[in-house]
């Protein structure tokens, strides 16, 4: 994960550079990377990417890459809900949960959140993968990904029984077709937002693929990689 960490944060900064998104001050921003594990086992991985390369010679040590990153891991954190604004713990604690009001008492937290106006802009990122976690958890052999739309087509007296309809109403979607049309507009989205444009041979790509390759493209994307990577340069 320690090299993977510096191949992430060495794409982030052609990106930025190919995109002109440097500011007027011409240099790169710094980075927080960030690891949230949510696996069954402790986390063993190291997080310095120098504990996975052999000892340099004398004097090349000061010359050797240094990449490290900050671990959210859940087996840290408290298993009851969280009290307070943790928004961590309050995900780690969706994930976990085992009942629907355990979610729902945890969409609270969250939303209590992300409903104050300076976080208004991880709003929709949240609401996608909160939905993705739920559909997983609710029924995961037979839901569909699909667009989140907060607040638009519904009327809903809290943010938490919005999110959790949008979960559940993929038990009533289960031809493939009406998948892969959900997830080409949810990757066209996605796509379209992270490279700043859609180039024609990535939307080529997108709609003559099936349905493994849209999930994989999707899951890939939400686990922060980068859209070249995954589609070739535009």
């Amino acid at each position: 994960m320690a090299l993977r960490m510096q191949v992430y944060v060495g794409l982030l900064y052609q990106d930025l550079i190919r995109r002109h998104k440097l500011g007027r001050s011409g240099r790169l921003p710094p980075v927080l990377p960030i690891v949230l594990y949510g696996g069954r086992r402790a986390w063993t991985a190291s997080q310095v990417l120098s504990d996975l390369v052999l000892p340099a010679p004398e004097g090349l040590g000061w010359l050797q890459a240094e990449q490290r990153y900050l671990l959210v891991d859940h087996h840290r954190m408290p298993a009851q809900a969280p009290s307070g604004r943790s928004l961590v713990a309050a995900l780690f604690g969706l994930r976990r949960c085992r009942s629907k009001q355990a979610a729902i008492e945890l969409l609270r937290a969250i939303g209590a959140w992300i409903n104050e106006e300076h976080n208004q802009p991880l709003r929709e990122s949240l609401s996608s993968w909160i939905t993705r976690c739920l559909r997983h958890k609710l029924q995961p052999k037979a839901l569909a990904a699909r667009e989140v739309p907060i607040m638009k087509d519904k009327e809903f007296d809290s943010w938490e029984e919005c999110i959790l309809d949008e979960a559940m109403h993929g038990r009533e979607e289960g031809r493939e077709e009406g998948r892969e049309e959900a997830l080409r507009v949810l990757l066209l989205r996605l796509l379209s937002r992270r490279a700043g444009g859609m180039p024609p041979a990535w939307e080529r790509r997108i709609a003559e693929s099936g349905l493994p390759d849209l999930q994989t493209w999707v899951e890939d994307l939400f686990d922060g990689a980068a859209p070249e990577a995954l589609f070739g340069q535009p």
